[in-house]
């Protein structure tokens, strides 16, 4: 009696497993979503359990890679290999009693210079600053301010001063934000396989296979 009961966890264990492999082998491939005008999109699900998503509009083509898993209920589940800070800035204050104004150095994730963004200083009515093409700017260093807003392409990213006496300030955004339009982190985000389409279930957007994948 035990040695069938052993048996027959056996065969559902090797079923389980089976049917596991079968459902992480349907998911593999590439899949595609054109928009209307020059907007389309990419994902490429690969048999190494890593993923590569591309974004294009016009000109413009970001890239995100990652992994991939398939969970209990079938559902793929995406992560990116970066994964974003809790805020989507990141701030460091530094200290020099020797300048004569307040200098700020910004960048997006990727160390690229975020130039012409704009920074505004809550509680300085009527007065903002434009990042060159480097990233940088500069104001009085008698302006007296406890928060500053950057603004860039429609995002804006708050940041609260920590010392008062910070002179310069070394700045790196997440742009775009998480979850925000196509380039976006994934973070376990669920995708759902229908027949020959992959179902993005946080944007509802469906992308169709390949032919022959």
């Amino acid at each position: 009696m035990l040695s069938r009961l052993k048996y027959c966890v056996f065969i559902t264990s090797i079923f389980i497993l089976v049917s596991c492999v079968v459902t992480n082998k349907n998911y593999v491939g590439t899949y595609y979503n054109h928009m209307p005008g020059f907007v389309k999109s990419e994902i490429e699900i690969k048999k190494d359990s890593t993923f590569k998503y591309q974004y294009t509009s016009g000109l413009e083509k970001t890239q995100v890679t990652g992994i991939w898993y398939v969970d209990k209920k079938g559902y793929l589940n995406l992560s990116s290999n970066k994964t974003p800070e809790n805020d989507s800035i990141k701030v460091k204050e530094i200290i020099n009693e020797e300048q004569d104004s307040i200098v700020f150095f910004v960048n997006s994730f990727g160390n690229e210079p975020l130039g012409g963004a704009a920074i505004t200083f809550n509680g300085v009515p009527n007065f903002g600053v434009n990042l060159s093409e480097t990233g940088e700017a500069k104001v009085p260093k008698t302006l007296n301010f406890k928060q500053f807003t950057i603004s860039y392409l429609g995002y804006n990213y708050n940041y609260d001063v920590v010392n008062n006496k910070a002179s310069v300030f070394k700045i790196k955004v997440y742009y775009p934000n998480p979850k925000d339009a196509y380039y976006r982190y994934f973070i376990n985000d669920k995708w759902k396989l229908k027949g020959n389409k992959l179902i993005d279930l946080e944007k509802n957007i469906k992308y169709k296979k390949k032919t022959g994948e």
